[in-house]
């Protein structure tokens, strides 16, 4: 008995050394631009990465800081603007392992670590997958290294919330667990193992759930002892079912009801956003860049398309593997167990549908369909995704097939181990990134820093201006995090939909009156503008002097201008409504007081300021139009008018000295900018008879 469980205790440490092996060499295949700059280099780039990170981080302000200035569903981008955290995935099934990290951690290396342990849990569940399944520890390392480190997933760690994938093999162990033997139990954990992946990534969780609505009605179409289980179950459990059901569907509810709410403000993905990520034959067999097969395989791929979202090459080892597990059920069953043949079959049959169904081939796709029966798939834009659950299904089909037959060929374990990690060695090559995209911390963090201190004590709200010669997008990001620092809401903001109202171009950015207008309404405050000190001036015709209050900070890069909101001038796009009594015949040179209405059109405060007051005038116009006396007497308009505000005033008029037809032109002048009648603003106009 000692001596078995000495080897018993052998064998495990030796099989725990194997899988601690593959997932070192993983990480640092995976992450070696992080590892050897000793952290100081970031993966994967400045845009979805970085927002993946202000997602996570959001939520552990939410959970740890009372004083954090936002609400769960709503971190404070795009403001004022409520759910936006609807508007990308919500991580959170993965964050609360983020939590921990950043409870010891600073916030980048944090997310550094989040990063790699978010592969790691990749590997160690399908490794928990495989085990259950009885594959040979050398394979389910293998397994595991492809699943975990493969091209899907290391090729796209720009998007990081695809490394959340962890919970996917546990959720298909328990149904297929399910399926075999029903219990509550597993039914139980199965519901809350897709509940957990839905929570960490929406695009793994759907797709997951997607796919088991085909496998488990493939599984029991092959196996009618199955089925007859199930309908004993069901019959005997049919009250516990039910409530976990509706339980389930509940949470789900809670859970998308968010969702709902942003969609009905911004709308869904058109399909013409869709059509143009679903994969193509050449999708897959597209790698990343800087890989082995990279120079010759990327030139089959449509140059018009986004290469990020159909990077889904998972290496001719893998095909390989998958024709060779066709071969396996079609020509040698016989390698297989009946139980690992139903389990075989279902998977490779799951797997070819979801890869027909999600292919674009001369313009045509089935996932029309998909997208409009099916509940949530409005949702899915980047539909190539779909790669990650096909790997799982035709990872799990292969390896049983190798597995069966180096069981039915080779009689010693060691031999078949060693064919193992021959197949691990043959897909190394091929499935490195030789030069990961990555970036320097240090001067993004020292961007960001020099943000937040230019709107940390000034700003109710903050606005960047994004400057030409870097992409839109990527001003947005440092802006958000600027405001997560400082406790300000910001305007700027990225994900995958835009809400109307807002810049989407740099050309937009600079547009005053838009951002006024997305406020307009909806708060009063301080406004914190900046720009880069490369463009200085607010905008084109708004001079900062004419806003009475202004006040402009500088720093190394960026200029700052803390302005009122509803801003106090009528700056751009002169507005005025004015209804007034003028009587029809004035004598000449006659003064008479003029009783009228004056209401505030534009976005902006009128307020009387020293260097540029606003009144009250008027001219005279000859019956053709052209100007018979100009500048007429002010009448001083009082110190406040609020956007949509009407103010009752009596004008003094003074007629002309020469009798006669004339028109009166009643408008506002701000004095030493502009007559708001020269700048397309509607005066009020009446005929008057100038009599001796």
């Amino acid at each position: 008995m000692t001596i078995h469980l000495s080897v018993v205790r052998s064998q495990r440490f030796k099989s725990l050394l194997l899988y601690s092996a593959v997932a070192v060499l993983g990480v640092f295949l995976g992450f070696h631009p992080t590892l050897l700059s000793g952290f100081s280099k970031a993966q994967a780039e400045l845009g979805d990465t970085r927002l993946v990170h202000y997602l996570l981080e959001h939520s552990f302000q939410v959970v740890v800081n009372q004083n954090y200035h936002a609400e769960l569903w709503t971190p404070a981008f795009f403001f004022p603007l409520k759910n936006t955290l609807a508007l990308s995935e919500n991580l959170f099934g993965a964050a609360p392992f983020y939590w921990v990290l950043r409870g010891i951690l600073p916030a980048d290396l944090a997310y550094q670590c989040w990063m790699i342990l978010a592969a790691l849990l990749c590997f160690i569940s399908f490794v928990i997958l495989l085990r259950s399944l009885q594959i040979s520890h050398a394979l389910t390392a293998f397994g595991g290294f492809i699943f975990a480190f493969g091209f899907p997933r290391m090729g796209q760690l720009f998007h990081g919330q695809l490394l959340c994938q962890f919970y996917t093999p546990i959720a298909v162990l328990f149904i297929w667990k399910f399926l075999r033997k029903p219990t509550e139990n597993r039914f139980y954990l199965a519901l809350l193992f897709i509940f957990l992946q839905i929570l960490a990534a929406y695009y793994h969780g759907w797709f997951l759930l997607f796919s088991l609505l085909l496998f488990v009605p493939i599984v029991l179409w092959l196996e009618d002892h199955y089925r007859q289980n199930l309908l004993l179950f069901l019959r005997r459990k049919w009250r516990s079912t039910i409530v976990a059901i509706l339980v389930w569907i509940s949470a789900l509810i809670a859970l998308f009801l968010p969702y709902l709410k942003i969609t009905q403000t911004i709308g869904v993905f058109p399909f013409s956003q869709v059509e143009t990520m679903l994969p193509r034959l050449a999708s897959w067999l597209l790698p990343p860049q800087n890989s082995l097969w990279s120079p010759l395989l990327s030139k089959l791929f449509d140059s018009r398309l986004d290469p990020n979202q159909h990077l889904l090459f998972m290496g001719f080892t893998v095909f390989g593997l998958i024709a060779f597990a066709v071969y396996v059920v079609r020509f040698r069953p016989e390698v297989l167990t009946p139980e690992r043949s139903i389990l075989v079959k279902a998977s490779l049959i799951t797997a070819f549908i979801l890869f027909g169904l999600s292919l674009e081939i001369f313009g045509f796709s089935l996932w029309k369909v998909i997208y409009a029966i099916v509940p949530g798939a409005t949702a899915i834009r980047a539909t190539g995704r779909i790669v990650y659950m096909i790997e799982v299904y035709v990872l799990a089909a292969s390896l049983l097939c190798v597995d069966g037959m180096l069981r039915h060929r080779i009689a010693k374990p060691k031999f078949r181990s060693a064919i193992a990690l021959t197949l691990l060695l043959i897909s190394l090559p091929e499935l490195i990134i030789f030069q990961p995209m990555a970036y320097e911390k240090a001067p993004a963090l020292k961007l960001e820093s020099e943000l937040q201190a230019s709107i940390s004590s000034k700003c109710d709200v903050a606005y960047l201006v994004a400057a030409p010669g870097t992409g839109f997008y990527l001003q947005q990001i440092p802006m958000m995090w600027a405001g997560l620092k400082a406790g300000v809401p910001v305007i700027n903001g990225y994900s995958g939909s835009v809400p109307a109202g807002l810049p989407r171009t740099i050309e937009e950015s600079a547009n005053f009156p838009t951002v006024v207008q997305w406020l307009s309404g909806r708060m009063q405050g301080r406004l914190c503008w900046v720009q880069s000190t490369k463009t200085s001036q607010l905008t084109p015709n708004i001079p900062v002097k004419s806003i009475d209050g202004a006040i402009q900070t500088q720093s190394q890069n960026f200029t700052t201008s803390v302005i009122p909101v509803p801003p106090n001038v009528p700056l751009r796009g002169f507005t005025q409504a004015i209804q007034a009594e003028v009587p029809p015949v004035i004598q000449a040179n006659q003064a008479v007081k003029v009783p009228l209405l004056l209401r505030n059109t534009s976005l902006y405060t009128w307020l009387q300021t020293k260097e540029a007051p606003l009144n009250l005038s008027y001219r005279w116009l000859k019956p053709d139009g052209t100007i018979a006396l100009d500048n007429g007497q002010r009448t001083p308009i009082p110190e406040s008018i609020a956007p949509e505000e009407t103010v009752a005033l009596n004008a003094v008029v003074r007629a002309p000295e020469t009798p006669g037809i004339y028109r009166l032109s009643l408008t506002l002048v701000q004095e030493g900018i502009a007559w708001f009648s020269d700048h397309g603003a509607k005066s009020f106009n009446a005929t008057v008879e100038i009599v001796p």
